[in-house]
């Protein structure tokens, strides 16, 4: 199912105040109002509101104002999944969002047309998918699942076309190479990393690494990232509060040794994401930060760089993501208390706090190149709105 709501609202902190879906009338007079509506029909112009208990300005969104983006609404609300949504990805031409669940499915949703189609739904996995990952080329989308499996399924055709077995437990999350063709990480409750290649006929992993403690978040760095990261890393985060950096090509099981330890994490890291330019790590703990560490191998001065706070930790420890926008002039994480947050990365500052969600916010992911952000919820629902330029 689709619905759509046109009524988008921002405050001039570009913190929405509203529940997306109440209903509004022309009369909003009472002092239960959360924001006073106004509307200027003649000038169809962004028109400052507010309410009297509140200094922060809103500005509505009437009729006439310049869209920013290709979608049919800017709000578009995406319901079918029968349990929590735990991840969601665009695909890297942002024609395709993919969405992972408790119900354990996949998902595939058409960003663009007056529906947001559902077009597809990838049914493999026994239990619950935790993550998914789409492979650089977007002909692949990768799946991490609590059924300890990590899947492959083709794009086109939307068939499996890979099981790789090898987890103990739970694999909590699922990275794909920004570089090359079908590598694969994912992580595990098992506190094993393993490094896939679609390209082999064996389902074993080509690489490992086995750590002290379990796993919850992975990137892979670029092969090939000119002055950017350690060349063909792999980069884990777990319950010991830790990020480790390690090449890929020196994985060896318990041998392996890291490149860099990266402290200052109170709490277990629920995600990692790798900067567009591979110089700099993302990573969301329980302890509500998020982290911005530079990876380059050489660094003057402290390698975490900027500090993200305001949102929330889930009451149930679900592993909440953080995740850059495509230029890394924005960063978004979701949060416990229902809220999406989207901070200015040159100011660290809160930009957006938009609701709607009536459940954790597990995930937020941005449109590879419009402003058009993604939030997955324990609510079952996904929704996609439109940014500001």
């Amino acid at each position: 199912g689709i619905n759509a709501e046109y009524g988008t609202f921002f405050h001039r902190t570009a913190a929405m105040s509203s529940d997306l879906k109440r209903k509004r009338s022309s009369d909003d007079s009472g002092s239960q109002a959360l924001v006073t509506r106004a509307t200027d029909s003649s000038s169809g112009a962004l028109v400052a509101v507010g309410d009297e208990k509140s200094r922060a300005l809103t500005q509505v969104q009437v009729r006439g104002v310049t869209r920013t983006s290709q979608l049919h609404a800017p709000i578009m609300q995406l319901t079918g999944h029968t349990g929590v949504v735990y991840a969601s990805r665009f695909s890297p031409d942002g024609q395709v969002l993919a969405t992972a669940s408790f119900d354990k499915t996949v998902k595939l949703w058409r960003v663009f047309g007056s529906e947001c189609e559902n077009y597809s739904v990838l049914d493999a996995h026994r239990n619950a998918v935790l993550d998914v990952a789409f492979a650089h080329n977007g002909d692949a989308l990768y799946s991490a699942s609590a059924d300890k499996l990590v899947m492959a399924f083709d794009m086109e055709s939307g068939t499996r076309v890979r099981k790789f077995a090898g987890h103990r437990g739970v694999v909590n999350a699922v990275s794909a190479s920004p570089s090359v063709a079908g590598l694969l990480a994912s992580v595990s409750d098992d506190a094993q990393a393993k490094v896939w290649d679609v390209r082999s006929s064996s389902r074993r992993s080509v690489l490992s690494l086995v750590t002290k403690a379990p796993l919850t978040a992975v990137t892979l760095t670029a092969a090939d990232v000119a002055g950017g990261a350690t060349h063909g890393a792999l980069i884990v985060g777990g319950l010991d509060n830790t990020l480790r950096v390690y090449d890929v090509r020196s994985l060896d099981g318990e041998a392996s040794q890291p490149l860099l330890e990266l402290t200052g994490h109170d709490d277990t890291i629920s995600s990692l994401a790798m900067h567009p330019g591979g110089t700099h790590v993302l990573s969301n703990s329980f302890d509500c930060t998020v982290r911005e560490w530079d990876v380059r191998p050489f660094c003057a001065g402290d390698r975490c760089t900027n500090t993200f706070m305001g949102h929330a930790q889930s009451v149930d420890k679900n592993l909440i993501r953080a995740s850059y926008n495509h230029d890394a002039t924005r960063v978004g994480a979701g949060s416990g208390d229902r809220f999406v947050y989207v901070w200015s990365r040159a100011t660290t500052k809160i930009e957006y706090k938009l609701p709607g969600h009536k459940g954790c916010v597990n995930d937020v992911a941005f449109h590879p190149s419009e402003p058009i952000i993604a939030s997955a919820s324990n609510d079952k629902t996904v929704y996609l709105g439109e940014l500001a330029d």
